[in-house]
């Protein structure tokens, strides 16, 4: 059956929709389109396959497996869309690289469009790549909330601080926008997307609560876009049709 590195990936193109992939294995091209976004998918997909058909499994077979593969939860997974075509993802990137993986993926999705981006950082978690992520995000996106992610114990006035640091001194006409309450920021984003603009909403993920003070409360960033979403498609619909 070969050896993983006699796969090689012909090529792929990244939409709204997911990920179309062209897969070379013993000068044999097969076809898949995988139903997730994010363009590092493509090496998941090509390291499945190839452990599959090592393993016994025909290629067709293999390949055409992927097209199987379903969304998975807080992995730029897209959570909804507004009238006028806008688009919110929910991903767990929560450092610097993960940030702009997932800020990149939107912008190859979705090209010329308006992407925004709401973050923040956990307390009691590597304190260095706040700045980091401020900078990423004022790099990568057009605008910018920054919230509060999962404090605990720590100040989370001085994490915000710390990110809205790293915002400062990039060459970039992106809208920044300090707001703790993490539903008011999704809020807003969401209310604030134009036309077919693209929302990350970064840094939880598949979580569902929010840790302050050392308590949990439920928190869902998924339930909250959606929530927000279908307030923003009522409006919309309303301006529509007046």
């Amino acid at each position: 059956a070969g050896s993983p590195a006699d796969f090689v990936l012909r090529s792929y193109n990244e939409n709204g929709d997911g990920v179309h992939l062209v897969i070379e294995h013993e000068q044999r091209c097969e076809e898949a389109t995988l139903a997730l976004s994010g363009g590092y998918q493509r090496h998941n997909a090509l390291c499945a396959v190839a452990v599959a058909v090592t393993t016994g499994v025909p290629f067709q077979q293999a390949v055409f497996g992927l097209t199987g593969v379903s969304q998975i939860k807080g992995r730029m997974e897209c959570v909804g869309k507004t009238s006028r075509g806008g688009v919110v993802y929910v991903d767990y990137a929560h450092t610097d690289d993960a940030l702009a993986s997932a800020l990149s993926a939107a912008g190859r999705a979705h090209p010329g469009r308006t992407i925004s981006v709401v973050f923040g950082c956990g307390g009691e978690r590597d304190p260095g790549k706040r700045s980091k992520m401020g900078a990423v995000a004022k790099r990568l996106a057009d605008r910018i909330y920054v919230t509060d992610d999962n404090p605990r114990n720590d100040d989370a006035g001085a994490i915000r601080r710390q990110i809205l640091e790293g915002c400062i001194g990039e060459v970039s006409n992106a809208v920044v926008i300090e707001e703790p309450s993490r539903k008011d920021a999704i809020w807003a984003a969401i209310s604030d997307l134009t036309g077919p603009g693209v929302l990350v909403i970064a840094g939880k993920g598949h979580e569902d609560y929010q840790e302050v003070q050392g308590r949990k409360w439920a928190f869902s960033d998924q339930n909250v876009a959606r929530e927000a979403l279908e307030r923003a498609v009522q409006i919309e619909d309303t301006e529509l049709a007046s």
